[in-house]
């Protein structure tokens, strides 16, 4: 991988011997030839000595390419089991320690339209237990932190009113959910996966509005 950055100099950056010595050993753990490759952690702890009034490398561009190379180093120990199996084979091996992972209606002599409910049930539970896990963090601990993502206190927000509204306390819309745009900052949560928890929340609060007017 190469990396061209703007650099700066009236205005403060990233002290450039720092960063191009961490990308060398970033380089080497891509390559596979580091002895000790980097961890995805240890990219996102990684910090710099700022320099001003003479030449560094911008700061948000150093930032995102962090960012994509935590979720490089991320997708690979994903994808290789530490004993060098692939990973969708060791989660294979792994499934059964799971609740979720053995199908409900396995060996009861269910018929398909039974099968169906149960599984749909089954996996509203799942999705209702997914959100939840999120309310239950500490606020600032929610979601992984990145160099640069979702404003921490505005999605701490958001996730408060969901909590409160799977409390039944107030109400809450889909709409609502998806609609707030939060700034981006330093160490702010991880993009990616806080989208992903909304379009769960709103696919949970559009399951319980329709319960609740079948049930009327």
């Amino acid at each position: 991988m190469q990396w061209n950055f703007t650099r700066t100099r009236l205005r403060e950056g990233y002290a450039i011997a720092d960063v191009d010595a961490f990308l060398a050993l970033v380089r080497s753990s891509l390559d596979g030839t580091a002895a000790v490759p980097l961890t995805p952690a240890q990219v996102r702890e990684q910090q710099f000595a700022t320099v001003r009034l003479r030449e560094g490398y911008d700061e948000d561009e150093v930032d995102a390419a962090l960012d994509e190379i935590e979720a490089r180093l991320a997708a690979r120990a994903g994808a290789w089991g530490s004993n060098g199996s692939r990973g969708a084979d060791a989660r294979e091996k792994r499934g059964t320690d799971r609740p979720w992972a053995a199908d409900p209606t396995a060996d009861r002599g269910v018929d398909a339209d039974e099968a169906r409910v149960a599984a749909d049930r089954f996996a509203d539970a799942r999705a209702e237990a997914d959100v939840k896990a999120v309310t239950l963090r500490p606020a600032g601990e929610r979601f992984d932190p990145v160099r640069r993502g979702y404003d921490r206190d505005a999605v701490d927000a958001l996730v408060n009113r969901v909590a409160e509204a799977l409390r039944s306390r107030v109400r809450l819309s889909p709409e609502e959910v998806l609609a707030d745009r939060f700034d981006i900052t330093r160490r702010g949560y991880d993009r990616t996966r806080v989208d992903a928890w909304r379009d769960r929340t709103a696919d949970l609060l559009i399951r319980r509005s329709l319960d609740d007017a079948a049930g009327d």
